[in-house]
């Protein structure tokens, strides 16, 4: 007769303070803001996946070459904004080579608008990050704690000075 074991240890959950939001897709998540970024990103990921798709002049029944999510996973440093960014800057070039190069192949043509957008995504990303930078600063000068001056603190102050004056002192001293 095979004995059955109970597991040695035991699942714990408080719930008091561990809460979890279940999601419409049947999953759960730690909370809704996670799951709300985890639809944005897939959100933008499509629209880069059809960005590309419209530079480079595909029609939605070919298939699309294997090279493109290869050269997106070694991006994946940068967001998929930051990405979309570069596809809608380089936009021209990528059509002018579209336009004007002979590719051997998908795989070739593929291959050259990612380099293309490889080359100017960092000029990209350090834009975007000084203009967040800049609208930081702006937003911390906007709120911007009060200088000390700024407030009603002189009659207090005053007040404080004005008895620096020892005279009263020494006028008690001689009365007496």
């Amino acid at each position: 007769m095979a004995k059955t074991t109970a597991p040695k240890g035991r699942r714990v959950k408080c719930q008091a303070t561990i809460t979890y939001y279940k999601a419409p897709d049947g999953h759960w998540y730690k909370d809704e803001a996670t799951y709300q970024d985890k639809l944005h990103k897939a959100a933008m990921h499509k629209q880069v996946i059809a960005a590309l798709a419209d530079v480079m002049m595909f029609d939605p029944s070919m298939a699309f070459p294997t090279i493109i999510p290869k050269k997106l996973k070694e991006l994946a440093f940068y967001d998929d904004e930051i990405i979309l960014a570069t596809i809608e800057q380089c936009r021209d070039t990528i059509g002018y080579a579209m336009r004007t190069k002979e590719f051997s192949s998908e795989y070739g043509r593929a291959a050259y608008v990612m380099a293309i957008i490889k080359n100017h995504i960092n000029d990209v990303y350090k834009a975007a990050k000084s203009n967040a930078a800049v609208q930081h600063k702006q937003e911390a000068k906007a709120q911007e704690i009060p200088v000390l001056q700024d407030l009603d603190f002189g009659t207090s102050t005053q007040d404080h000075h004005a008895h620096r004056d020892i005279s009263d002192f020494l006028f008690d001293d001689e009365q007496e």
